[in-house]
């Protein structure tokens, strides 16, 4: 969609399916400070639109750290922890946060044309779990 994706996941599957997916840039956190090099790869900005999927506390509360302000932020899973802290990180930046469970049926049918036009493997996209 137009958007330069910079993928960030700890296990060692996903960075390829990342970039099969086109994603242009992959980030290990394991392997290197995941904010520093967001900060790096943005000039220090940060990003503009942030999808974290995983509901791990440590990925939320860097998730907020590496967006710039004014910027959108999706956390789309239920947290593992009852209360991420994640409030001292937003307070001042003006940042729009969506939290989903799931997406609309505008969403969804915008999804579905998204991936009809492009041809896009579904199958591809879902493993065992």
């Amino acid at each position: 969609m137009n958007a330069r994706v910079i993928a960030v996941d700890l296990n060692a599957e996903r960075p390829q399916r990342a970039r099969e997916f086109g994603a242009d840039t992959l980030i290990d956190p394991a392997k290197t400070d995941a904010l520093e090099a967001l900060r790096e790869l943005t000039r220090g900005v940060g990003v503009d639109c942030v999808l974290e999927t995983s509901g791990a506390s440590s990925a939320r509360i860097a998730a907020v750290r590496g967006h710039q302000d004014l910027g959108r932020l999706l956390f789309r899973r239920r947290s593992r922890r009852r209360h991420d802290n994640v409030s001292p990180d937003m307070i001042r930046r003006q940042m729009t946060i969506i939290a989903s469970w799931t997406f609309s049926t505008v969403g969804q049918a915008d999804c579905a044309k998204f991936i009809a036009e492009r041809g896009i493997n579904v199958d591809g996209i879902y493993t065992g779990r």
